[in-house]
This record gives structure tokens, C-alpha cells and sequence, in this order.
């Protein structure tokens, strides 16, 4: 059936609507059946059909029908071939929302639509529709359109498109956004009618769309003549009215679903679905068949931004390798050149459930030069990448594969890989506190690549493990260990550089699995340590003051992993020290960690570091000793009352505001390390003070001060080194105290300045800012904190240059802001 355009442009249910809806159903990894970029095609030159001399008509003997066959058979294929390679070059610089005049012949609407010839390229936006012209062998014109649609993918995929490849007798209406029945407004929809069994010859396709969805984004959903298709990778599409409309996924997979039942449709397979009058969809869809290879063979997927293995089209050829299960060994040692444009493939035969690894073994120096995909029988692809990283894949069902490369642009050179088999995996029982090292077994030891070594032993819940790895690899990377509960969830998981240690959260099985990463093959050392219960101690609270002969906590970490409980009774508020008298030989062999009565952590760091806290509740506390990694060793700490802190009171003055002259100095000393002194004022809320270090100590951090408002909140905390501005958020009285760390022991100074409310003024482009210019108090910042604001009106677009006339000596004591009139 055929429909003027004119009339079809004005027959609205007599259109076939087709919606493009991108749903992000799945999110590929870069090496499934999506990746990250898009190969521009290579450019070249437009190619001419030369017409043939005017033959002169001598008497000779009739040609036989045979002979005028194979003639138009040839003239088809030199149309065809010719056509592609017009279209190639033509549309290589289309863009996202464009749609490209491949071949001819098409014809754009509207009319004055500058779309009249091979190479013209316009915005989607503006096109209302197309009619493309079927082969006539005669005139040798046989339409092609390239559309490249952005459609409503998410923002990160802003490189990618659905691309729409239409060829021969088709035609297409763009329809505005946003009034397509049950299509949001953000989609592109398409009403089209396609020709069918309509090829002149076998070197050209039945009329139809191809439509392919781009790397990276998983599947999208598209709405085509009320039938929705979720789709991932390429399909060939036709639809009559009255008839029917076909979906042939010719890679990857498709669910269609119609008048609501679906159809899963694998590569390779087609389903129908029956078409009204309109040409929507009139049942659900009929059964999924295999269709025919060879009637698909010649689609035209060479023009597509991907490249593309028809399902049940690959030659059938010599099959490169036969893979067999646990046979480890190289199965395929393929190289080639890319002279020329072109695609190499290579074959092996595979069972389901094997493992198989690709390892580049020569590249080019380009990451993105030469494309690689496994595909198949099916063809679903396995992989599809860029052959920059190797590829480990695990075979889904018997048969036979193949591996395509394709070199991106004008790319020449030569490549090279092998495919190694990975052998199944080898089985050992753990024993804890014995060391895994390589032997006759097999243990300890990565033979293959991916190859992969399995460990099992019985745990109990709450057991405590320390796995201690004995042996390093060349690299960070090369092997990867886990742990993995009885139930399969996973205890950890890390590369072989570190040791772990875990608690067993469940009773049973527990398997412990080390894989070689990449083409690492060689041995490997561990050894698994049962950590013993904690052991339970008093812990010993002196009271203030430390003397000489002041009793200390001792104390010794046996084993491996092993932890002491300390204990002891609590007062709320009491202020303790805590001191590290151990000798061990780095900062961080044992860490301590005390906890509160209802199991709040106080403090928690390295022995090496002394504590002082405040106890916040009446209660037990436990202090908790810990080797760090492989530490075992005597430990010493003591424990006494710090005592309460020196206690001065601070008169700011009244009001929001007071002048920094009423305050003098403070001046103040830590006496013994670890000593500290509060202050404490009354001030309101939305009173701005800043806090100036007028004595420092000697080094940045000797001294910590805290400021604290009526609920213990605290307002800055902060070593003792730099001055500190602030607006009071609450009324109350508030503490600042002042720290000495373990070894510090001496004075200070600092002073608590009133900060003024900021002083405004208006001024205009032009204006001067000098001293008391507009205005009094202009161009002086009289006190410590003082902020003046100048405001003043522009147009939009305006410009302007603030320049700085007079400014103080010091290169940064003020600051200037410019906001915009929201902030």
C-alpha cells in the first residue's frame, strides 16, 4: 500500500504514530553489550555512478533470459553499494537532533525546507516529514535518511543518541512535541508506513528502519503504533495498515508488549503485530519466530555508529578453537594489521559455564582505535569495548563465538591477543593457625590466569578471626581475597596488601576466596589466627595530682588481635586524664577506645596520644585495649582526676554592643601539662565578638580553646593559633576554656573585642570611597571586626570595575565582597 505524502500529511488517524521514550532500565558496565563513547565513522570521498555509453544496436542474437538476469542483478548491487557509500560520507558530521539527506531520492517537508540534495543536513525541529523513493533500477535512485535523535536521555548521557536509519519506500511525519497521544512532552513522535518484500535483488533490503540504541544506557523503551518496545542494541522495523506491523531484533534483545500482553524477543527472532486500519496496534502479538537470516543479511548496518553483527548471519567459516572445560592453557593466539578499512573476525566454539579470559597482548597506543565485541550465536554480545583493557567473560550456553574488531576512522596498524581458558576452581580446607603457603596441591598458589583458589572452614557466631597475609605480589592489584558468610553475604573483600580482621556474624560454612586479577599467575602466604576472648580487668582512677610514685595500669596483649576490657565506676561531670606510659616501638601499635554506659564512644585513638574528658553520665565505663595489625606486647597507662579547671568570670559590658577598651588583656598560664583554664561571661543573642590572640605560644599547637554556650554546645574548638570571629546564636553564659596539651606547661594572651553593627551607605556607579566620603564613618573601618556596606544600582549586563584606590599596609587585613541583589 501506498500513501501520497500530501494526503498522508492530512490523514491524522490514518497515521502510524511512533514515540521515542527513553526509559533508563538498566545501567550497563563499560564492557557489556554498552560502552562509554561513540566511533565517528570514517569520512570519505563521494563516490559517482558513472552512466554506461549509449549502446549502438547492431544485429546480433537475442540475449537469453538468464544473461539480462544476472545484467540487472549486478546494476542492483552497483546501486546498492554505490548508495551506502554516498550515504557514509554525506552523513558523517550529522549531529544529535538532526536528520541527514542520504541518498536520493528524498523529499523533505515543508517545501522550502533547504533539504534538497545528497549532504544537506537540517535541525530535527524543523522537518515535518520525509518521503523516501523505493529502487528503481532505471533512474538508479534509491532514498536513504539518516536520523541522529536525543530524545529524553538523562543528562550523562549527553554524548549519546537512538540513531534511525530509513531506506527505500518510507514515509515519515515529525509531529510537534508534546501532542502525541499518551507521550510526555519531552519525546520526539513519528508517524511512518514502510514498503515490504520489495527488494529488486538480493545485495538490497526490504524497505524499513533501522533503529539502534547507543552504548552505555542499557535498554530504552520505545513507543511505536501503540506497541511498546523495550530494546537494548538493534532492531529492523515495518508496518502496513491492515496488516501487520514486524520487529526484528537483529542483536541484543526486545520485550514488545501490546494490548496488554508482551513478547520477549532474542537475536535473532522476530514477532508480528496485527494492524488496524489506522495502522496501530489491533491484538497482542503473535508468536516469536526465528526469522529468515538471509532476508536480513543485506540491512544496512554498515551504516550505523555501531558496529553490528546480524544474528544468524556471522559465516560460517573455521572455527579458530574449540574450548573444553578445566583446560588450562592458551585456546587462541589471534593478531592482524588494519591496512585498510575493514573488519577482522575470529571463531571458537565454547561449552556453557566456561570462563574465558582476552588478554591484549599488543594495542594500539591510542586507547579508542580499534572496537572488539563477542557475539554469539544468538547474537547477544558479551563484551563490547574499546581493545584497551582486557575482557573475562563466563560462556552462557554452548556454541559458537565470535570475535569482531574494527578499526575507529582511518586507524591502521596491527593488534594482537590471546584467549586463555580458566580453569575450573580448585577446593581446600582452612586450617586456623596454620600457615597456606604453595604446595603439591595446588594450594597457595595462582597456576593460570583467572585462575581462582577456594578455601572453607567452620565458624561459630561471634568468633573473631585475624587473617594475616604473609607475602606480597608485584603489584597492589594482583590478587583479590573475601570472605563469605554461610549465607553468601560478604564478610570482606579487599586486594591482597592487607590484613583483615573480622567477626564472624553467623554459625557455619565460611568460604575464603583468592582470584588472580588480570594475568597475574604465582604463589601467595597466609596465615588465619583464632583471636581469644577478651580478657577483663579494674581499671585504677587516681585521684588528682600525679606524683612520682603514682600507681599505673599494666597490662600485656598476648596474641595476636587480642583486646583487654578495663573497667570502672563513673561520676557525671568528673574530668579524667588518661596517660600513656608504653614503650611500644611505632605510634600505632595499640589503639584505646572508651566507652560511656550506654556504649557512647568518649574518645577514641592511639595509645600514643594522651586523653582528657569530661564524663558525661553516671555509670560503668570501659576502656578497651587493642593491637593494631600484628602487635603483641606489654602495655602501661595511668589513670587519675585532672581536678577542676581555673575559674575566672568576664565582664563584657552591656547591650548588644561594648567598647573593646573596658576589656584589658587576659593573661593567663597552664601550670602542668595537660592543665587548663575556663572563663566564663554573660552575652545575648546577636552579639558579634571576635576573639584575638594578643600572647601565642611558641608553636601552633600547644594550646586548644573552646568556646561553649549554656547547653555545652560547642561554638568553635580550635588550636590556640588564630583569632576567632563570631555572632552569638543564643542569650546565656557562656565558657571558654583553654587546654594544655600533654607536654605544655606556660602563659598566654588574648582579648575579647565588641564587634560594631556594619555601617550602610548608597552610592552610585562612579562614586569615590574615600574617609567620611558619601558619608561620615565612609572609608574607616574604626574598630577590630567593623564592616561597612555600600550599596548601589545597575542595569542588567552592565559592567563594571571596582578599583582599589587606598588600602592598608599589610596585604590581607580586609576583604571586600560584591552580592548580587539574591544573596
Amino acid at each position: 500500500m501506498s500513501i501520497p505524502l500530501h494526503r498522508f500529511m492530512r490523514m491524522n488517524l490514518f497515521a502510524i504514530v511512533m514515540v521515542i521514550v527513553v526509559v533508563l532500565s538498566a545501567c550497563s558496565d563499560d564492557d557489556s553489550d554498552s560502552g562509554d563513547e561513540q566511533a565517528d565513522r570514517p569520512a570519505t570521498s563521494t563516490p559517482t555512478i558513472t552512466p554506461s555509453p549509449t549502446a549502438t544496436i547492431e544485429p546480433s542474437p537475442s540475449p537469453q533470459p538468464t544473461e539480462v538476469a544476472a545484467n540487472e542483478a549486478d546494476r542492483c548491487t552497483a546501486i546498492v553499494q554505490n548508495a551506502y557509500d554516498i550515504t557514509a560520507a554525506a552523513c558523517d558530521d550529522t549531529a544529535v537532533d538532526q536528520v541527514c539527506y542520504g541518498n536520493a531520492a528524498v523529499t523533505a517537508q515543508p517545501a522550502d525546507l533547504d533539504f534538497d540534495e545528497t549532504g544537506d543536513i537540517v535541525d530535527l525541529a524543523s522537518l515535518q516529514g520525509l518521503r523516501l523513493s523505493s529502487m528503481d533500477t532505471t533512474t538508479e535512485q534509491w532514498g536513504i535518511s539518516l536520523m541522529r535523535i536525543r530524545a529524553n536521555l538523562p543528562d550523562e548521557a549527553a554524548e549519546h543518541y537512538v540513531e534511525l536509519l530509513l531506506f527505500g519506500d518510507v514515509e515519515i511525519e515529525t509531529e510537534p512535541e508534546g501532542t502525541s497521544s499518551g507521550a510526555s512532552g519531552a519525546t520526539q513522535a513519528f508517524y511512518f508506513r514502510t514498503g515490504v518484500d520489495d527488494r529488486p535483488c538480493a545485495a538490497a533490503p526490504d524497505s524499513g528502519i533501522l533503529v539502534q540504541t547507543p552504548k552505555g544506557v542499557g535498554e530504552i523503551t520505545l513507543l511505536v503504533n501503540e506497541v511498546t518496545i523495550d530494546l537494548g542494541s538493534t532492531a529492523y522495523l515495518q508496518s502496513q495498515p491492515n496488516a501487520a506491523m514486524t520487529i526484528s531484533v537483529v542483536e541484543g534483545q526486545a520485550t514488545v508488549t501490546a494490548a496488554g500482553a508482551s513478547a520477549n524477543v532474542p537475536a535473532g527472532n522476530r514477532v508480528q503485530v496485527p494492524t488496524d486500519a489506522t495502522g496501530q496496534a489491533a491484538a497482542p502479538p503473535g508468536p516469536v519466530e526465528p526469522y529468515t537470516p538471509t532476508a536480513l543479511q543485506p540491512l544496512p548496518v554498515r551504516l550505523l555508529t555501531q558496529p553490528v553483527v546480524i544474528a544468524g548471519t556471522q559465516p560460517p567459516g573455521q572455527v579458530d578453537a574449540v574450548i573444553g572445560l578445566g583446560n588450562a592453557e592458551t585456546i587462541l593466539v589471534a593478531e592482524g594489521d588494519f591496512a585498510d578499512e575493514g573488519t577482522d573476525q575470529f571463531t571458537f566454539a565454547a561449552q556453557a559455564g566456561q570462563a574465558v579470559y582476552f588478554e591484549i597482548t599488543e594495542r594500539p597506543e591510542e586507547c579508542c582505535e580499534i572496537e572488539w565485541q563477542l557475539v554469539g550465536e544468538t547474537g547477544d554480545r558479551e563484551f563490547s569495548a574499546y581493545l584497551s583493557r582486557d575482557q573475562e567473560v563466563t560462556i552462557p550456553q554452548a556454541g559458537t563465538y565470535t570475535i569482531s574488531l574494527n578499526a575507529v576512522e582511518d586507524f591502521t596498524g596491527e593488534y594482537a591477543f590471546q584467549i586463555h581458558n580458566i580453569p575450573a576452581s580448585d577446593d581446600f580446607p582452612l586450617e586456623i593457625g596454620v600457615e597456606t603457603r604453595a604446595a603439591a596441591d595446588g594450594s597457595g598458589q595462582i597456576e593460570a590466569i583467572g585462575a581462582r583458589d577456594i578455601y572453607q572452614f567452620e565458624g561459630t557466631a561471634g568468633q573473631r578471626l585475624y587473617f594475616e597475609r604473609l607475602s606480597d605480589t608485584p603489584g597492589c592489584c594482583d590478587i583479590e581475597w573475601r570472605l563469605l558468610a554461610p549465607d553468601g553475604t560478604r564478610v570482606f573483600q579487599q586486594y591482597f596488601i592487607s590484613d583483615a580482621e573480622i567477626t564472624l556474624p553467623i554459625a557455619g560454612d565460611y568460604t575464603l576466596v583468592l582470584d588472580g586479577v588480570g594475568t597475574y599467575t604465582g604463589d601467595y602466604r597466609f596465615q588465619t589466627y583464632d583471636i581469644p576472648p577478651a580478657e577483663n580487668f579494674d581499671l585504677l582512677v587516681n585521684p588528682p595530682g600525679v606524683q612520682e610514685d603514682t600507681p599505673v595500669n599494666t597490662g600485656s596483649l598476648e596474641s595476636i588481635g587480642a583486646r583487654d576490657i578495663l573497667s570502672f565506676q563513673g561520676a557525671a561531670g568528673t574530668r579524667l586524664r588518661f596517660e600513656n606510659l608504653s614503650d611500644t616501638p611505632t605510634c600505632c601499635d595499640i589503639e584505646w577506645t572508651l566507652l560511656g554506659p550506654q556504649g557512647s564512644r568518649v574518645f577514641s585513638a592511639y595509645l600514643s596520644a594522651a586523653q582528657e574528658v569530661t564524663l558525661p553520665a553516671n555509670g560503668a565505663y570501659t576502656l578497651m585495649i587493642d593491637g593494631v595489625g600484628t602487635y603483641t606486647g606489654d602495655y602501661q597507662l595511668r589513670v587519675y582526676e585532672a581536678g577542676t579547671d581555673e575559674e575566672s568570670e568576664i565582664e563584657l559590658g552591656e547591650g548588644t554592643e561594648f567598647e573593646a577598651a573596658l576589656l584589658e588583656d587576659i593573661i593567663g598560664e597552664i601550670e602542668d601539662p595537660g592543665g587548663s583554664d575556663s572563663y566564663t561571661f554573660e552575652a545575648t543573642a546577636g552579639q558579634s565578638l571576635y576573639f584575638e590572640i594578643t600572647q601565642p605560644t611558641e608553636t601552633c599547637c600547644e594550646i586548644t580553646w573552646t568556646l561553649s554556650d549554656s547547653e555545652d554546645d560547642v561554638v568553635f574548638d580550635t588550636w590556640f593559633s588564630s583569632d576567632q570571629e563570631l555572632t552569638l546564636e543564643t542569650s546565656g553564659t557562656y565558657t571558654l576554656r583553654l587546654s594544655g596539651n600533654d607536654n605544655f606547661s606556660g602563659g598566654y594572651g588574648f582579648r575579647i573585642h565588641g564587634v560594631p553593627s556594619a555601617q550602610n551607605f548608597a552610592i552610585d556607579p562612579g562614586d569615590t570611597v574615600a574617609p567620611d566620603e558619601p558619608d561620615t564613618g565612609a572609608g574607616d573601618l574604626e574598630a577590630i571586626g567593623a564592616q561597612d556596606v555600600y550599596t548601589f544600582t545597575v542595569d542588567p549586563g552592565q559592567a563594571i570595575y571596582l578599583e582599589a584606590l587606598e588600602g592598608p599596609e599589610r596585604c590581607c587585613p580586609a576583604e571586600w565582597i560584591l552580592r548580587a541583589p539574591d544573596g
